[in-house]
C-alpha cells in the first residue's frame, strides 16, 4: 500500500462523523471537491473501497471501510498522544470546557483529573449543567464537549452514544410498595411519584422509558428541578422516583432506599456525547472522550 497523510485519515473521518461529503465539506471549511478528492485519493492508496455508492451518493460504510474507520480514529489518537510526548517543546495550554448533567459529572471528574495529569499542555473545565443549558452553550460556542441523558437521538443538537446507563425506581425501604409481590411496571400508578418538570428533557426521557414497560401514565405528587428536594422525598418515604441506578448505589442506599424490583426487563437511558461542530476531527478531543468513556462506563 502506498504512503498515505495524515489529513487523508482525517478527512475520512470527518465525512463519516459528519455524515456526508456536503456535511464534511461545511464542517472543514473545504469544497466538497477536495473532500472527495482526498477520500478517492486514500481509496487509492489503501485498495478498496471504504464507502458505498449508489448513483453517486454514499449509503454508508463498507465492511472494509467500517475496519478502516475504528483504525483510523485509534490512528489519530496516537498522533496526538505523540505530540504530547515532546514535552521539550514549548506549547501553549490548550482549553477545552467540558458540559455534563448531574451524576455523569461525578464520574467524569476522576477521568478528567487523570487525563490533565497525563496532558499538562490541555487545561479542563468540567462544569455540571442540564440539557437546555447544555445545547445553548454548544450553540454560542461557549462548551466544547457535554454528555447528557437521553431516550435516543435527539433533534436539538449532534450526539453520539458513549454509554447506556441503568435507571430503575426506589423508594424507601419500608414504602408500601415493597409489600406488593411480582410487582409489574403498571402496578406503580397507585404510588405517588417524584419526578422532574414536565417538558425537561429528563422528564421526556423518562417518560418515554416508562411508556414503553405500559406506564403510560403515573401519579406525580412532586415536581421539582432540585435534586435535593426530590431526594428528601424519597428519603421521607413520601414518594418513589425513577432514579439513574448508579445514583441509587452510591448515595441514596445507605439512607435506606432501596431498588423497587419488577417482573419486567431493565430499563436504560443513553447517555450521550455532544462536540462541537469544528472539534469534531480535533486530536485532542477525540482523545479526551475515548478517556472518559473507557473509564465511566458501567463495564468498567
Amino acid at each position: 500500500m502506498a504512503r498515505t497523510t495524515l489529513r487523508r485519515i482525517e478527512v475520512f473521518v470527518a465525512v463519516v462523523d459528519a455524515g456526508g461529503f456536503r456535511a464534511c465539506s461545511d464542517l472543514l471549511d473545504i469544497s466538497p471537491a477536495a473532500v472527495s478528492h482526498q477520500v478517492t485519493q486514500l481509496e487509492e492508496e489503501i485498495g478498496f473501497r471504504l464507502f458505498i455508492r449508489r448513483r453517486g451518493r454514499l449509503c454508508g460504510l463498507t465492511e472494509q471501510g467500517t475496519r478502516a474507520y475504528r483504525e483510523a480514529r485509534e490512528l489519530l489518537g496516537h498522533a496526538l498522544t505523540f505530540e504530547n510526548s515532546l514535552g521539550s517543546v514549548p506549547r501553549a495550554v490548550r482549553r477545552l470546557s467540558v458540559l455534563a448533567e448531574p451524576i455523569v459529572e461525578a464520574q467524569l471528574a476522576k477521568p478528567i483529573a487523570a487525563f490533565a495529569a497525563e496532558c499538562p499542555a490541555v487545561d479542563i473545565v468540567l462544569k455540571r449543567s442540564h440539557f437546555e443549558e447544555i445545547v445553548g452553550n454548544l450553540n454560542a460556542r461557549s462548551a466544547d464537549v457535554a454528555y447528557f441523558y437521553s431516550d435516543g437521538p435527539v433533534t436539538e443538537v449532534a450526539s453520539d452514544l458513549a454509554w447506556r446507563e441503568p435507571i430503575c425506581i426506589c423508594a424507601r425501604k419500608d414504602h408500601p410498595v415493597f409489600s406488593r409481590p411480582h410487582l409489574a411496571f403498571t402496578d406503580l400508578r397507585e404510588f405517588p411519584f417524584v419526578a422532574p418538570p414536565r417538558g425537561s428533557h429528563f422528564r421526556r426521557s423518562v417518560d418515554a422509558l416508562l411508556r414503553r414497560v405500559g406506564l403510560e401514565t403515573y401519579n406525580v405528587a412532586l415536581e421539582t428541578g432540585h435534586a435535593n428536594v426530590a431526594r428528601e422525598a424519597v428519603i421521607g418515604g413520601f414518594a418513589i422516583s425513577a432514579v439513574i441506578t448508579r445514583y441509587l448505589d452510591e448515595e441514596l442506599a445507605r439512607h435506606g432506599v432501596r431498588r423497587v424490583q419488577t417482573d419486567e426487563t431493565e430499563l436504560a437511558l443513553d447517555v450521550r456525547r455532544a462536540v462541537r461542530r469544528d472539534l469534531v476531527l480535533d486530536g485532542t478531543t477525540s482523545s479526551l472522550t475515548r478517556c472518559l468513556e473507557r473509564a465511566a462506563s458501567p463495564a468498567h
